[in-house]
């Protein structure tokens, strides 16, 4: 999945937004405030204080759990990048779009990266 924003800072900026929204996810995952597929339908008061204070509204409690799956985000130029193997993205597709990215999905194993695209093509390291 491709972002591209208007600036490099931009994309910057919405992937602090995303780290903060893995971190706060792990930290829940791993005080059982979150469980794994086990989706909850209920914000813990610090996740929804995260979300009110990121101004991200449209975020289902069940589609938390999504920012603990293992993904790779990261920035080239205003592209931010992410990599994962899951199919279930639908969180931080709202993410990229709340915060006015123009959005490429595309499955990196079936598909070709296009010809020039700043996303260097697959990978399988963590960059967050």
């Amino acid at each position: 999945m491709i972002g591209r924003f208007s600036s490099s800072g931009q994309a910057e900026s919405v992937k602090r937004v995303l780290d903060q929204l893995v971190d706060a996810v792990n930290v829940e995952i791993t005080d059982g405030t979150i469980d794994v597929g086990e989706p909850t339908d209920r914000y813990s008061d610090a996740m929804l204080a995260l979300l009110q204070a990121l101004s991200i509204y449209d975020i289902e409690p069940a589609e938390l759990e999504q920012f603990g799956y293992d993904m790779s985000v990261s920035v080239n130029g205003s592209d931010l990048v992410l990599r994962t193997d899951e199919t279930n993205v639908l969180a931080y597709l709202k993410v990229l779009l709340n915060k006015g990215a123009r959005v490429e999905v595309f499955s990196a194993h079936r598909q070709p990266y296009p010809e020039g695209d700043a996303s260097g093509g697959p990978t399988t390291t963590k960059d967050s």
